[in-house]
């Protein structure tokens, strides 16, 4: 399990590592908002997930509410994602959005 300390963002590469794991446990969770932006933009779990596995965070982490929220991107789709810690360890994974990037011709 990848260690955290709430107060600070994960690395980029401490958060991919985290989200591996996370999907391999299977502790990967959909807040409502995702789910209904999901619906919006035809987009599935299956979708989501290998977005997760495949993507790339570029961006640094981004503090909101109190807890950090991590952008991972492939050419067409981005995933918005924030950890749920359980003494000092990501116990889970709450997607918060999702999007397709649209482009012409396409």
């Amino acid at each position: 399990m990848v260690e955290c300390d709430p107060s600070e963002p994960l690395t980029r590469n401490n958060a991919q590592r985290a989200i591996r794991e996370c999907i391999k446990r299977g502790s990967v969770l959909f807040s409502k908002h995702a789910r209904d932006e999901m619906d919006n933009r035809d987009l599935t779990e299956p979708d989501i997930v290998n977005t997760l596995r495949c993507g790339r965070i570029n961006d640094e982490a981004e503090l909101v509410n109190f807890h950090w929220r991590y952008r991972i991107e492939t050419e067409r789709i981005a995933v918005i994602v924030t950890f749920e810690p359980d003494e000092g360890e990501i116990d889970e994974l709450i997607v918060i959005t999702a999007w397709r990037y649209w482009r012409r011709g396409i």
